[in-house]
């Protein structure tokens, strides 16, 4: 069989449209992984919500490294004075008025010999193999008691937490609802 100058033409202009849609089909898969919706977050003011949340669910390490140490030092970042300064932050938490409120702080990996506990009711540590796994199925658990948000700056959890109804808050945001508080023994500048 002899392929004709129009068909092969025809052939070619179908080839390069084809290229043209995957090439894009790929492009648009990569935009949508690295920036949903146009931005790595909607801005926790745009998001609609129907409730102050009443359960607060924070990515541990996630906060202390992206929202304490602002990405940059690593230095000890999974260590206990790391999570010790965290929760001794979280304890500032003024989004706190209703008295049901609850945060819950989980950390990736086993749970070390003293817990991190900051002796409130109302902040508590979790340590778990995968803390991403325990926030979704925490979001999911807790959809009906009275609002979910989720504190990470992990866009892939994020997503699928505000799959599952929580409102997203990256590490900086809620760290400014948590005011610093200087230890005891430091005097207030």
């Amino acid at each position: 069989m002899q392929i004709t100058p129009r068909g092969r033409g025809i052939f070619e202009t179908v080839v390069v449209i084809g290229g043209f849609v995957a090439f894009g089909l790929f492009w648009a898969a990569l935009e949508s992984d690295l920036e949903p919706g146009g931005e790595a977050y909607a801005h926790p003011m745009t998001e609609t919500t129907s409730k102050t949340p009443r359960i607060w669910l924070v990515d541990g390490y996630n906060t202390v490294c992206a929202g304490l140490l602002g990405g940059r030092d690593r230095t000890q970042w999974w260590s206990r004075q790391r999570r010790a300064e965290l929760m001794q932050r979280l304890a500032g938490f003024e989004g706190l008025a209703a008295p049901s409120s609850e945060i819950w702080v989980v950390f990736d990996g086993a749970s070390p010999a003293q817990d991190d506990e900051t002796g409130s009711r109302r902040i508590r540590s979790v340590f778990f193999p995968s803390a991403d796994e325990w926030l979704v199925r925490e979001v999911r658990d807790r959809a009906n008691d009275g609002g979910v948000a989720v504190v990470t700056d992990d866009r892939r959890l994020a997503n699928r937490a505000r799959d599952r109804g929580a409102l997203i808050l990256t590490p900086q945001e809620f760290l400014r609802c948590c005011p610093k508080t200087p230890p005891a023994d430091e005097p207030p500048v």
